[in-house]
């Protein structure tokens, strides 16, 4: 499922201006799962270089929902709850579904579009294989500092080599295999 976030954005400055006030605001955990970016805070809403960029950590939403029960544990506030419900609302309304078929591959600009997996159960006829590709280009959007940060983790880290890992790593249990490529 594909929505737009131009699209979610401009529904949301209509009917909810207080969300894109919430989304913009750089107190949302940048990632749960990187050790690196833990602690650190930072926007879910961009408005950079004439881009509207909508970026969410899927971890930390993830994270987060096994955390509901408990008040001392919560990764969001409530208004960032909220915003959150309304981001998942109005994007449920405009997605695009594609039917993907053995063999199919999705390019998606995660700084443009949002974007999710439906649930999937791996059965002896029916297997799905994903692969994340992180690709790196000349023509790649300009980012606003906080996502320029971690693409350059990244791509610019000079010790880190191109990888092509299709099939989970044996021992390893990512995720999603992932390629990485300059």
């Amino acid at each position: 499922m594909l929505a737009s976030s131009d699209m979610v954005y401009n529904e949301l400055i209509r009917t909810r201006p207080d969300v894109i006030r919430t989304l913009a605001t750089p107190n949302w955990p940048a990632d749960v799962n990187d050790p690196a970016l833990k602690d650190e805070r930072r926007a879910s809403l961009f408005f950079h270089d004439g881009r509207i960029i909508l970026n969410f950590s899927a971890a930390l939403i993830k994270a987060h929902s096994r955390l509901l029960l408990d008040k001392n544990q919560r990764l969001l506030t409530e208004d960032q709850l909220d915003a959150l419900e309304a981001v998942f609302e109005t994007a449920s309304k405009h997605y695009l579904k594609i039917n993907m078929q053995p063999g199919d591959l999705q390019f998606v600009n995660n700084f443009a579009i949002l974007h999710a997996r439906e649930e999937f159960q791996d059965d002896a006829v029916n297997k799905r294989h994903l692969v994340r590709m992180w690709l790196s280009s000349d023509r790649k959007w300009k980012l606003p500092y906080d996502l320029e940060k971690v693409r350059s983790m990244i791509f610019d880290d000079d010790e880190l080599e191109e990888s092509w890992e299709i099939d989970p790593m044996p021992g390893k249990k990512p995720p999603l295999p992932y390629c990485l490529s300059h």
